[in-house]
């Protein structure tokens, strides 16, 4: 991670199962956590706290990688990560389904909760072109954005 991030690379440290591992790569410059909720929970510990304590770690210490949570088998351990204000994760289509059919659910209990389904896509052209330096050129001179900046940017609401 160190020799990425010494050459420019934003790095992110998936399959993070504890909150050691999230510690070290933090020490190592990465950007993006990612812990495997639904996967801590397999192995029988509790997902949402081990995201709780890196949180916890990260702000005790004044270390800047965000938390990207993954691995979710419902809708309802989204929720209680963005109660906690990890706000940022990856979700499978099945899971964002619930969130629609519940998203009065979820607004009552987090009313600033902004709801993005995004399957696949890119982010909107206003925000690629308000965001330039948040745009991944690759070698053909095409742009990208990257997702996670995507969702925690906000907007208002309409």
């Amino acid at each position: 991670m160190r020799i990425l991030k010494g050459e420019g690379a934003n790095v992110t440290a998936t399959a993070v199962y504890t909150p050691m591992q999230a510690y070290l790569a933090a020490k190592s410059g990465a950007d993006y956590v990612a812990p495997y909720i639904n996967r801590i929970e397999n192995m029988g510990f509790n997902g949402i706290q081990v995201a709780k304590e890196i949180q916890d770690i990260f702000r005790s210490n004044g270390y800047e990688p965000r938390i990207l949570a993954a691995s979710f088998k419902n809708s309802q351990q989204v929720l209680e990560l963005c109660k906690i204000g990890i706000g940022a994760s990856t979700v499978a289509p099945d899971v964002i389904e619930a969130f629609v059919k519940n998203a009065e659910v979820l607004l009552s209990q987090v009313p600033d909760a902004y709801i993005i389904v995004r399957i696949g896509l890119h982010p909107p052209v206003d925000w690629m072109e308000e965001n330039p330096d948040e745009l991944i050129t690759y070698q053909d001179g095409s742009h990208h954005g990257r997702c996670v900046d995507f969702y925690q940017k906000r907007s208002s609401r309409t």
